[in-house]
């Protein structure tokens, strides 16, 4: 059952991502809702689950819109599973402050290595964090909201705290 919600996502993203949101952006930067929803679902699961879900739409955003393919599949595995890791060793009761403050870093991390990878350093550092990096972690935090409250209640209601389905 958790995989039919998290492919429901995934085709909701799939078209929102490259359609409406080109077109929405705040400040000139784009949202990426799929690393938003991999890090709120990375903080209410487990990390198997975060691991294989941040594959996954990794993998579908590179087919999409990527410009190196593979690139955001691994690094979105990657940061699902460090989030997941940190959110079960270091964090006794997830808020959802703690979940936005997650996502504005994760989204900083990730951001900031996919710009070092893809245009191998050759950036300003200044200018991408104003210009791009800010308006991006505002924007995820700011689509974290409902995702936080959406994936929280399916995971109390569809599947148990360890992330396994139920019935």
């Amino acid at each position: 059952m958790k995989y039919v919600f998290h492919i429901c996502f995934l085709l909701l993203f799939s078209v929102i991502q490259p359609t409406l949101l080109e077109y929405a952006e705040i400040f000139g930067a784009k949202i990426n809702l799929f690393l938003t929803y991999i890090v709120v679902v990375s903080c209410c699961c487990k990390k198997k689950e975060g691991a294989i879900v941040g594959f996954s739409f990794g993998l579908i955003l590179d087919v999409l819109v990527g410009r190196i393919i593979g690139i955001n599949a691994v690094m979105m595995m990657a940061a699902a599973f460090l989030v997941a890791n940190f959110c079960e060793k270091a964090i006794r009761k997830n808020t959802l402050w703690i979940t936005l403050l997650i996502v504005g870093v994760s989204t900083l991390m990730y951001e900031l290595l996919y710009y070092i990878v893809a245009f191998l350093g050759n950036l300003e550092f200044a200018a991408v964090f104003l210009r791009i990096l800010l308006p991006e972690i505002l924007g995820g935090m700011i689509a974290a909201l409902p995702l936080y409250f959406i994936v929280g209640r399916a995971a109390r209601f569809l599947w148990n705290d360890k992330g396994e389905s139920i019935g």
